[in-house]
C-alpha cells in the first residue's frame, strides 16, 4: 500500500478559510511543482507535478516526453464554524519567507488549526493522508476528499 504525505496547500488568498490540500506517493522532499524553490511560495508555487521528471523519459508523444506519473491525492477543507480558523505558511503576511520546498523539509508546518484560539491539530510535510483523515474528522471541519489518479 503506498503512503502519501502532504506536500502542499492551495489556499484563493490570505483572507480564504477553504483550503485545498495536496498528498504525494513521493516523499514530499522529493516532489516537485513549478516553482517550488521560489519564496514566497503563495506567490510563486503552481500546484504539485503529476510527471515524475526526475526519471528518464519513457517516449515521446505529439512532440512532447513522457514521463512515468505521480499519483497525488487532494482534499478540501474550510471551516464548519466560526471557532475554527486555519493557519498557514503565509497567515499574517504579505510575503511569507517561505518556498515549499522549505515547507517540505520541515522549516514550518503547512497547517494550524485553532479552535476557540487553542491549537487543535499541526500538519506538515510528514502527516499522511490517512493521519491526516482521522485527525480531522474530530474537528469542526467540513472535509471533502477527491481521489483522483494522475492520469485521469
Amino acid at each position: 500500500m503506498k503512503t502519501f504525505r502532504l506536500c502542499y496547500i492551495d489556499q484563493n488568498d490570505e483572507y480564504s478559510e477553504s483550503l485545498m490540500l495536496y498528498f504525494t506517493e513521493k516523499d514530499p522532499k522529493e516532489q516537485w511543482g513549478d516553482d517550488w524553490n521560489d519564496a514566497p511560495y503563495e506567490h510563486n508555487a503552481g500546484t504539485p507535478y503529476t510527471d515524475d521528471y526526475s526519471q528518464p523519459e519513457q517516449g515521446v508523444e505529439n512532440g512532447r516526453g513522457i514521463y512515468p506519473k505521480i499519483e497525488i491525492k487532494k482534499i478540501y477543507i474550510e471551516p464548519s464554524d466560526w471557532k475554527t480558523h486555519f493557519f498557514t505558511p503565509r497567515t499574517g503576511t504579505i510575503n511569507s519567507p517561505y518556498s515549499v520546498e522549505d515547507i517540505n523539509k520541515g522549516a514550518t508546518p503547512w497547517l494550524v488549526v485553532k479552535v476557540d484560539k487553542t491549537i487543535k491539530a499541526i500538519f506538515d510535510a510528514r502527516t499522511t493522508y490517512e493521519e491526516f483523515l482521522e485527525k480531522v474528522r474530530k474537528l469542526p471541519i467540513d472535509v471533502y476528499v477527491r481521489e483522483e489518479k494522475a492520469n485521469e
